[in-house]
């Protein structure tokens, strides 16, 4: 086999994976992350109680569960890994105006913590149309109707006669949690068929069927980061070393690298750009040929941001309503 020298773009879980799949090749392997640490998505915190420093609990802020319908693939890599699963629990509440309108789907309870919920109509009502969106929503996926690819979720809730209190008191906020972004960001425009379609990958249009157990890494999501170096000890890691951008030049590409250590470039026989889409467009600039331009002008992302705290008192949910 021919040695190469091959650059894998970002450390999430697609350039760690090449990374280990490369492991036993040849080749001269170096990864680039822009950032100073390694895992995307994946990040885990250790806190450490106050009253007990001794004490000391790993936290996962980005990647935090799986289950075995929707991460076959990821369970295997776990498993070839040598790093354990344990059982989680994911359960969804609201907690609208300061805690003046509250509801939580873990029990019949949780659902009627507020007593003065079962005598609101409205929330009868989103009750009833959580059901029926469970039931029919299903039929954009079967339906081969081409504007069904062009229906937004806003067109489809008006068309199919939602309630204000479906849309604003479960469907917003359960497509904020699930997507971690906020609810002003979880535009009525999205396409529904891609709503639907995450939602019934995910098994959220679940009423009473049983849905597959949730998993969490054991230790913190960070383990199988830590699995991967372990196997991967002779690989070239970059820190802080962002790939600014990328030329073709005689079968070969040649990297633009930025970072505290200053401008340079590098020249590899292949590259992988395990990055967002909207970040390899960026990368690859003018030297995309205009199949890649149309695939990689099809992502966007946004940025979001979010806190980690032990602060109770910011936290609006009334711990009744969770249990």
């Amino acid at each position: 086999m021919e040695r190469k020298r091959i650059a894998i773009v970002g450390s999430g879980i697609s350039a760690l994976s090449t990374l280990w799949t490369l492991r036993n090749t040849p080749h001269d392997i170096t990864l680039f992350e822009k950032e100073d640490r390694l895992g995307g998505h994946t990040n885990t915190a250790i806190w450490t109680s106050q009253l007990n420093p001794s004490q000391s609990t790993p936290v996962d802020t980005g990647f935090i569960v799986l289950n075995t319908a929707t991460y076959p693939n990821f369970i295997a890599f776990l498993k070839e890994l040598g790093v354990k699963t344990i059982a989680s629990e994911m359960t969804f509440g609201i907690s609208r105006d300061k805690g003046a309108f509250e509801w939580s789907g873990t029990s019949l309870g949780a659902l009627f913590a507020q007593r003065g919920n079962a005598l609101r109509p409205s929330f009868w009502r989103m009750i009833f149309d959580i059901v029926r969106f469970n039931m029919f929503s299903l039929d954009l996926l079967s339906s081969p109707a081409a504007p069904s690819d062009e229906l937004t979720i806003g067109d489809y809730l008006e068309r199919e006669a939602y309630s204000d209190a479906f849309r604003d008191d479960y469907l917003i906020p359960m497509t904020a949690c699930v997507w971690s972004t906020g609810p002003d960001k979880c535009a009525l425009e999205f396409p529904a068929l891609t709503l639907v379609r995450f939602m019934w990958n995910h098994h959220l249009l679940s009423t009473v069927a049983e849905r597959p157990p949730w998993l969490t890494v054991e230790g913190g999501s960070k383990r199988y980061i830590d699995a991967v170096l372990k196997e991967c000890n002779g690989a070239k890691i970059e820190l802080s070393t962002p790939v600014e951008s990328l030329k073709r030049v005689d079968g070969c590409v040649e990297l633009e690298l930025g970072g505290k250590a200053g401008k340079k470039t590098e020249i590899f026989d292949e590259v992988v750009l395990a990055c967002h889409g909207d970040q390899a467009r960026s990368i690859v600039g003018d030297a995309a040929t205009l199949e890649e331009r149309n695939i990689l002008s099809a992502f966007e992302t946004t940025p979001n941001t979010a806190y980690l705290h032990s602060d109770l008192s910011v936290s609006e949910f009334d711990v009744v309503s969770l249990s």
